[in-house]
């Protein structure tokens, strides 16, 4: 993964608002490239920079700009956005996920398996 236009990718997506970054992330495509990585250390990566550069942000924007670095880089990512299936307080709180090739990154938690998909970015 190449850090520095992991950076340059960061930095232009500060100015942009979360919906912008989500068609962003639906509009682009799985960049031509092996990534030299496994997504999972990709993940922590652009995590990393995207942290040290704009600060900490929802988790619902920090996942969009994951999502695009990821796919910028060669990964095949797509943010997954869920709710909780019985909210415990009062409203629903949405949940965001990435997935690689099918599989979940950047999270601990089983998302998938608690909350249900509501959107997907692509739309596959």
């Amino acid at each position: 993964m190449n850090l520095f236009r992991v950076a340059v990718l960061v930095l232009r997506c500060r100015t942009r608002s979360t919906e912008e970054l989500f068609g962003q992330a639906a509009a682009t495509p799985v960049a031509r490239r092996t990534p030299a990585q496994p997504a999972a250390t990709s993940v922590r990566r652009a995590r990393a920079v995207q942290r040290l550069l704009c600060g900490f942000h929802n988790p619902l924007r920090e996942n969009a700009v994951v999502a695009l670095a990821l796919r910028a880089t060669g990964h095949p990512a797509d943010l997954v956005v869920g709710c909780e299936p019985v909210p415990i307080s009062g409203g629903r709180r949405l949940f965001s996920w990435l997935e690689v090739a099918g599989r979940t990154e950047g999270t601990t938690l089983p998302a998938p398996a608690f909350y249900p998909e509501l959107w997907r970015f692509p739309a596959s």
